[in-house]
């Protein structure tokens, strides 16, 4: 069981539009898989990635196989306080 809370966001979306996505954790295995998986999908556009570890570093230095969809992606901090990341977006 984890500890914590959760926030689960469903959104529903107009196939002509495309779902703005901040990837949170982006500098660890997980993370970096996410924005794999979303470089490739046509209706998602990644806005924000952040990082605690990593902050500051090219995602592409740290995951050379990004090469192509985020060339130009630095990672941000994660110091923003606790419900107002998104309003950085």
């Amino acid at each position: 069981m984890t500890q914590g809370r959760q926030e689960y966001i469903f959104a529903f979306v107009n196939k002509n539009s495309k779902v703005r996505v901040a990837v949170a954790g982006a500098s660890g295995y997980v993370g970096a898989e996410l924005l794999r998986y979303l470089a490739g999908h046509p209706q998602v556009e990644v806005v924000a990635c952040l990082a605690h570890s990593q902050q500051g570093q090219r995602l592409t230095d740290l995951f050379p196989n990004l090469v192509g969809f985020y060339d130009d992606v630095v990672l941000a901090g994660t110091e923003y306080p606790e419900g107002t990341w998104y309003e950085a977006l």
